[in-house]
This record gives structure tokens, sequence and C-alpha cells, in this order.
């Protein structure tokens, strides 16, 4: 199975959720995880609800420079007593850049599935781009210069429902 999600949200990697995120993560947790076949394979872009970090994982930001060089300490980082806070922080912030995985790889693999990352801006790696580009195009060529807003609406959602009934053979399709 593959899932694959899209979003355009530009935020720093590693950010806190909002309580929208939040949600993504407790729907990808208790509704689509348990119902995947095992083992699967999950394909995610880069957005920053993605990469968020698990609550166990400290937020440098929030942490004094006492706290930074514990943390540094327990992780088996070296760092200098003349080290400011500015850098102790940005020691600790690649340590768990680098040995922290994102919460939506962390939950996943934990119940066998994989996750793969496509890379940033290429649109062609993501199937779901695949399906958009035939709706899209679907859409667009039943244009003419009576075609209202309300109309490329119904349309849209006439090619969703279209795509619903047609299922993943329509997606097979598209992908070969």
């Amino acid at each position: 199975s593959t899932l694959q999600s899209k979003d355009r949200t530009e935020r720093k990697q590693g950010s806190e959720t909002t309580p929208c995120e939040g949600h993504h993560l407790q729907t990808l947790l208790h509704k689509l995880l348990p119902n995947l076949h095992q083992p699967s394979l999950i394909m995610l872009d880069n957005a920053a609800y993605h990469l968020v970090k698990g609550p166990n994982v400290p937020k440098p930001g929030r942490m004094k420079k006492a706290e930074l060089q514990q943390y540094l300490t327990e992780k088996g980082v070296t760092w200098d007593a003349g080290d400011s806070a500015v850098i102790l922080r940005s020691k600790v912030k690649e340590w768990i850049n680098n040995n922290e995985p994102a919460e939506i790889v962390r939950l996943a693999e934990e119940q066998g599935h994989q996750v793969l990352f496509t890379p940033p801006y290429h649109s062609d790696f993501q199937p779901i781009e695949l399906v958009w580009a035939l709706i899209k195009g679907n859409v667009g060529r039943q244009y003419n210069t009576n075609t209202t807003l309300d109309i490329v609406h119904n349309r849209l959602m006439d090619e969703f429902r279209k795509l619903e009934e047609s299922g993943q053979e329509s997606i097979r399709k598209m992908i070969e």
C-alpha cells in the first residue's frame, strides 16, 4: 500500500505542531496505520508536519544553557565550556535532526511500515500529482467562455466522484 500526502506549508523542519497538525498525527496513528497491509511503504513529501518530532524530543529553543550542556553530555556529544548557548543549541538541533526520527516515521516503523520521503521540488515523484493532473486536465478541457467558478467547482466534484467510482484501476493506468 502507498499513502500519498501533499501540503504546501513552508515552515522550519522539526517545528512545533499546531492543533490541526497534531490531529493529523492522531488520525495517522489511530485510523490509517492499523489498516495498512503489512508491511507497507508510505510515501510522503517534505511538508513541515511530516517532519515534526515526537513529544518526548526536547525543543532546543526552550532549553537553558545548563540543559543544553546536560543533553549533549547524555548523548555523547562533546562541547567546550566556553560554548555559548547559541552554539550549544545548534549542536542539540543537529543531534536531534540526525538521530531522532519524525514522529510519523517512528509510529509507522513501530507497526512494521517503512516511510519514504520524496525529494523536495520533484512533483513528478509524487503519484498524487498524476491524479491531480488528470482531474485538472479533464476539467480544463470542458472550459468555454460561459464557464463560471460554480461550474468549475461542479466539474471538479464530478471528476472526484468518477475517480472514486473507478478507484485504483484509473490510478494504475495513469502510472503505467
